[in-house]
């Protein structure tokens, strides 16, 4: 407990340096520092924003919906916010439903493959240490693929790697071969997770993401709280769980087809 303390620490620095956000700046009438925020953002992005500036004491709530949506609108020159989104109408809430299916699957199947380890061959151990080891380079892979080929091409892509990695168990015997597909299941799942975070707050607007990532969020832990039960089933069959896991992620690659590109979309 002191060590995990002690690490929870080094973080302290990290969070002094942060800036605080420019939406609740403006909010609360800071416009200055709100607007020396925005255009370190945008220097950081290499984007052309050394000119931005923010009118009025409020930043504008969005009138549109999904990740391309930038439209707002205001009544006068007073900074009066026209009505948000609703994020239980339209395309919006197809989106949630959507996320909320792919949060609950990722989730579920990356905290079931992990504790997965004792219904494989081999050393629990060993097993446990590569499904925690392979999650470095998974997200460093994972966080490559967003900017170079786009977020839902990586997602699905994880999703499918997985859903075939789980779903070869079944033909596969007892054994290395197995634990390797397992194992490489695990990878692709833990760059998804580290994913849907990046993929989620650029789907929905600034007006509506708080309350959408807390929902998909609270899908995930549902879906972490459900897996135990299902590794569970190993006493029925040996590779049960995996296929569920698999299916599991199949339905997650299938959310997609209905879902924007965020990569290099406006948002608002």
């Amino acid at each position: 407990t002191a060590v995990t303390g002690l690490v929870g620490l080094a973080y302290v620095p990290v969070f002094l340096r942060v800036d605080e956000s420019p939406g609740w700046l403006a909010s609360v009438g800071d416009v200055a520092r709100a607007t020396h925020v925005i255009r370190a953002i945008a220097r950081g992005n290499s984007s052309p924003g050394g000119n931005l500036t923010i009118r009025g004491t409020s930043l504008p709530a969005a009138s549109g919906g999904g990740a391309s949506s930038s439209g707002t609108s205001s009544s006068g020159g007073g900074g009066v916010a026209a009505a948000g989104p609703n994020l239980f109408r339209g395309s919006l809430l197809r989106y949630l439903i959507s996320n909320l299916v792919f949060w609950f699957s990722t989730s579920f199947t990356y905290y079931g493959l992990s504790l997965s380890s004792d219904n494989l061959e081999g050393s629990i151990h060993v097993t446990f240490a590569l499904m925690c080891l392979v999650e470095v380079p998974a997200d460093t892979l994972g966080a490559w693929l967003l900017d170079r080929i786009g977020r839902r091409p990586t997602l699905v892509g994880c999703y499918v790697l997985t859903a075939v990695s789980c779903l070869l168990s079944m033909v596969l015997p007892p054994g290395l071969a197995t634990t390797t597909v397992v194992i490489t299941g695990k990878f692709a799942i833990a760059a998804a997770f580290a994913c849907i975070f990046v993929y989620a707050s650029e789907l929905f607007p600034t007006a509506v993401r708080s309350q959408a990532m807390g929902l998909c969020s609270a899908s995930g832990r549902l879906g972490g709280i459900t897996a135990p039960f299902v590794v569970q089933l190993s006493s029925v069959g040996r590779s049960l769980p995996f296929v569920i896991f698999g299916l599991s992620c199949a339905a997650a690659a299938l959310c997609f087809v209905r879902l924007p590109e965020t990569a290099g979309a406006k948002g608002d």
